[in-house]
């Protein structure tokens, strides 16, 4: 609840009331009041109005839920490649390479009998 609400408030402006953030939410507007109060280091409450502290805690808490984001998307893709791996009968050496690529954001194709890998980003 707490990041969701975050995220809320960064990219709606910074200000918005809980009532506001539990609608989009869809979560009971005491829920976002308590996850509020849990990280009034970040929030500041004035009336019925929610905001974050500074526009540094705003690209702080963006920074985190993008690096949240592209980590669960490297764990799926993780996941994926050692499934799909499995299932083509590969040892599981080569499902834990995999695996180990795709949490280091490696890409590893395949043509033919040679592994491309990329270390770019």
């Amino acid at each position: 609840m707490g990041w969701e609400s975050l995220e809320m408030l960064v990219t709606d402006g910074g200000k918005l009331s809980p009532a506001d953030l539990a609608e989009a939410t869809d979560r009971h507007v005491d829920s976002v009041r308590r996850a509020l109060r849990r990280m009034d280091d970040l929030v500041e409450t004035k009336y019925a109005e929610v905001g974050l502290r500074s526009t540094r805690v705003a690209e702080i808490v963006h920074e985190a839920a993008q690096e949240a984001k592209d980590a669960t998307r490297r764990a799926v893709e993780a996941s994926a490649k050692v499934i799909g791996a499995a299932e083509r009968g590969r040892d599981s050496a080569a499902a834990e390479f995999y695996a180990w690529a795709s949490r280091h954001g490696v890409d590893v194709s395949r043509r033919s009998d040679a592994l491309t890998l990329d270390f770019s980003e």
